[in-house]
């Protein structure tokens, strides 16, 4: 792999952020960036996210999610 470095711009409070995340989360912030552009580029448009197929079997068949959802927001802008 060839790899290149970059500099890019970002307010401090969003460079601490990352940096407290990927620390808590056991990577180097090269490495959450990174993980976090591959998880983009493995998604095509349209294609359901991994999370929500693994949690799409928690709502029983029968239940009309599109129901459900217009229902919930009757009468709300």
């Amino acid at each position: 792999m060839n790899d290149a470095k970059m500099t890019i711009r970002l307010p401090v409070s969003e460079l601490d952020f990352a940096k407290d995340y990927a620390r808590r989360s056991g990577f180097s912030l090269t490495a959450l960036i990174s993980r976090y552009l591959a998880r983009l580029q493995s998604v095509t448009e349209g294609e359901v996210p991994t999370e929500i197929k693994t949690i799409a079997g928690i709502v029983p068949p029968k239940v009309d999610a599109r129901a459900e959802y217009h229902a919930r927001h009757m009468g709300k802008p």
